[in-house]
């Protein structure tokens, strides 16, 4: 419940922070606090991918720090310097960090040898061999 909690916290944040930054013109920030934030948002599927392994429950805040990054990093991009060169890296990185929180990369439960078998879950096998083939009806 923890968990469910701090996520919905963050995401109010993040929405409040959205609406502040649409009200506003941005500040200039230092080329430091500018290289973190971009270390943040490409370093986090890094983060990410162990966590999704262990199966912690914790790769979601780094997702969500992430997005705050990428949000704090885009309200603080002035007229003057407004390319967005920077959006073909920045885009595949936080899609890749939801791949790896919702979608099946990075999972334990997947096995590396064989995708169909399930860990824990054990199949009979007849000591005997494969059945024999079903015979046609009409012969």
């Amino acid at each position: 419940m923890k968990l469910s909690r701090l996520v919905q916290r963050a995401s109010v944040l993040a929405l409040a922070v959205l609406l502040v930054s649409c009200t506003r013109e941005p500040p200039e920030r230092s080329i430091r606090f500018v290289l973190l934030l971009v270390a943040v948002i490409f370093l986090a599927p890094a983060v990410s991918y162990p966590l999704k392994r262990r199966d912690s429950g914790l790769e979601i805040i780094s997702l969500i720090v992430q997005v705050l990054a990428y949000v704090i990093y885009e309200t603080g991009i002035s007229q003057d310097t407004d390319n967005r060169a920077d959006l073909v890296f920045m885009y595949p990185a936080i899609a890749l960090n939801a791949w790896i929180v919702f979608g099946n990369f990075g999972s334990s439960n997947v096995s590396a040898e064989d995708p169909d078998v399930i860990p824990g879950v054990s199949v009979p096998v007849d000591q005997n061999g494969p059945p024999p083939p079903l015979k046609d009806p009409e012969s």
